[in-house]
């Protein structure tokens, strides 16, 4: 799966040798948005345990109603569901430079349930049940700078080496270390799974 800076997103689905776009009228049918929304796709990966499954940002563009959001598909692509995540309020293009600044979506290499998301403009989320509840987490200090500039917390990512340990909701097991930067604050760090991080 890739994205493209002219809005779209493609993948070339298990077993064949041709790319399709992620997002169509039948994918994502202009209901899902805000009256107004409309724009491109930020960031977009698949779960390594789980390759049916991508997840996507995508966001709004400038002076539209809307943000960006998060949205799941269970079948490479071919449908998606927008989740509960709350939106980004800094639109797609008003952000040139946020959009080349790296991964804004890290899922846990050992469970396709388990992913964090960077939010620019509200800090980092954290799902441990495929998308159906977020955890915003506070500990982690919202990144600076402004919206042209403002990568949020790219750059998310897991040691895959470190082992796993029970998630912090209690079910499930996650990848022991984390690494969460913030632009202009710091880089975060759990061992635990997640379930405490430290600068």
């Amino acid at each position: 799966v890739s994205r493209t800076d002219i809005s779209n997103a493609y993948i070339m689905p298990v077993g064949q040798t041709v790319w399709t776009p992620c997002v169509t009228q039948q994918s994502l049918p202009a209901a899902i948005f805000p009256a107004g929304a409309g724009g491109g796709v930020w960031e977009i990966v698949l779960s390594p345990s789980n390759s049916n499954r991508v997840w996507m940002l995508y966001g709004a563009g400038q002076g539209a109603v809307g943000g960006t959001y998060l949205f799941i598909s269970d079948d490479q692509c071919v449908s998606w569901r927008r989740t509960t995540m709350p939106a980004d309020t800094i639109p797609y293009t008003i952000a040139p430079q946020s959009r080349l600044s790296g991964q804004r979506i890290a899922v846990d290499p050992q469970n396709y349930n388990v992913a964090y998301i960077s939010n620019a403009s509200g800090g980092v989320y954290r799902t441990e049940n495929g998308g159906t509840s977020f955890t915003q987490l506070s500990t982690i200090t919202t990144s600076s700078g402004g919206a042209a500039i403002n990568p949020g917390n790219a750059g998310i990512a897991f040691d895959a080496t470190s082992g796993t340990t029970t998630c912090p909701g209690g079910i499930g097991l996650c990848t022991n270390t984390v690494y969460v930067p913030s632009y202009g604050k710091g880089i975060w760090q759990s061992t635990n799974g997640g379930t405490s991080f430290a600068s």
